[in-house]
């Protein structure tokens, strides 16, 4: 006996429903397709697009022999390459309840960015000259653009210079203050080597200037190890060096 497998009629008819969908769907498709490469389009591109750091170059005059800080004729060093600027403060022969003040012009060279300076500092750490070191106090503190290109003198950072602390003047009261940066009411150690980082109260504008003031006194009242002999500080000298560190306004 043979026997023969047919396909039930129901499947038959399930097949061809399956297959008419296929088709319907696979129009739809083609139509939509044909749909989308209908719509108009253009291009247009933009070439030659550059991208050019910014520099940051602050430049050092003396402050004190060209007050106006503005002056076309003052010469500023600049740049990694260029020539220190020489001694502004040359104290000699001072005696105790003296004080020698300096301005250093600091401009911000760049026309492009602002900037914002730090100052750090070495001292002569020779054995002999300590005891001139613990001694002297410095106070360092800004004049604004405006004043530092009117010639505004930095006047005398400490008054009352016969106290033993060398208590520090008002410095709120001077014409063109901006900013006490270091050294305090009293001002502190020369010794300390004195530094302090870039912030807000030493931001310059491109182009713009101020003036950095820097004020030493020797009190008449010396604390050594010999406190009762401040003679062991005579014919002594301290030698400090200041670098200026111009940073971008948003440095950490």
């Amino acid at each position: 006996m043979t026997a023969f497998l047919a396909a039930p009629r129901n499947n038959l008819a399930n097949v061809r429903v399956i297959l008419g969908l296929a088709v319907i769907f696979g129009l739809l498709s083609a139509q939509a397709g044909r749909g989308t490469l209908a719509y108009f389009t253009d291009v247009a591109t933009s070439n030659n697009n550059t991208f050019t750091a910014g520099t940051i170059d602050i430049a050092l005059a003396n402050g004190s022999t060209t007050p106006d800080c503005d002056d076309v004729g003052t010469t500023y060093t600049s740049g990694p390459d260029a020539e220190a600027l020489g001694a502004v403060l040359t104290a000699s022969a001072k005696r105790p309840g003296d004080v020698s003040t300096v301005g250093i012009c600091v401009k911000n060279a760049s026309t492009t960015l602002s900037t914002q300076w730090s100052l750090a500092s070495s001292v002569s750490d020779d054995a002999t000259n300590t005891l001139l070191q613990d001694a002297m106090k410095i106070r360092i503190w800004a004049l604004t653009d405006a004043a530092a290109k009117a010639g505004t003198a930095c006047g005398d950072g400490f008054t009352n210079v016969g106290s033993s602390d060398g208590t520090g003047a008002d410095l709120t009261d001077d014409s063109g203050y901006q900013a006490l940066l270091y050294g305090g009411a009293n001002g502190s150690a020369l010794t300390t080597a004195p530094s302090f980082a870039h912030s807000s109260d030493t931001l310059i504008a491109a182009g713009a200037y101020q003036k950095a003031c820097f004020s030493v006194v020797l009190p008449t009242t010396v604390s050594d190890t010999d406190p009762a002999h401040a003679d062991t500080i005579q014919g002594k000298t301290v030698t400090a060096s200041f670098t200026f560190t111009g940073n971008q306004t948003n440095a950490p």
